[in-house]
């Protein structure tokens, strides 16, 4: 991937709007006692190519999965779904760059992680506390 075309992507827009559409979390199982390890597995995905380029906006509608598991089991699951909203301040300039897959890749599963991922974790967290669980927070992303 080359940076500086990237660099000149995130110069082409601004972000506008990040909101939550959809929220799901679920108790699974018995949840083990303090200081056991618990394992954590998330994914971000895009469901049905879920982004779309109108009148001057760049729309996606990322999916993120986390799931808390013991003894290869799931005991915790959660899902948000987001609406982001970024302005395109130069269309030209992103419409010609947006067309290279690894620019495209690359923002949508590194650049949109590290804007989302302190939200995902206070939403864990918050879903863990209605359902009287202990807070475990997700780790850091490098």
């Amino acid at each position: 991937m080359n940076n500086e075309l990237f660099k000149k992507l995130i110069e082409s827009l601004s972000l506008t709007n990040i909101q939550p559409l959809k929220i799901e979390f679920e108790r699974k199982g018995i949840f083990p006692t303090e200081n056991s390890e618990i394992n954590i597995g998330w994914k971000i995905s895009y469901p049905n190519e879920s982004f779309k380029i109108e009148q001057n906006f760049l729309k996606l509608y990322p999916m993120f999965e986390v799931d808390f598991i013991f003894n290869n089991e799931i005991i915790y699951s959660h899902k948000s779904i987001f609406t982001i909203i970024l302005a395109i301040n130069d269309i030209e300039i992103f419409s010609s760059i947006w067309k290279d897959e690894s620019i495209q890749k690359f923002f949508k599963e590194k650049q949109l992680v590290k804007t989302l991922w302190p939200i995902v974790r206070q939403q864990v967290l918050d879903g863990l506390s209605r359902l009287s669980l202990p807070p475990i927070p997700l780790p850091w992303l490098f």
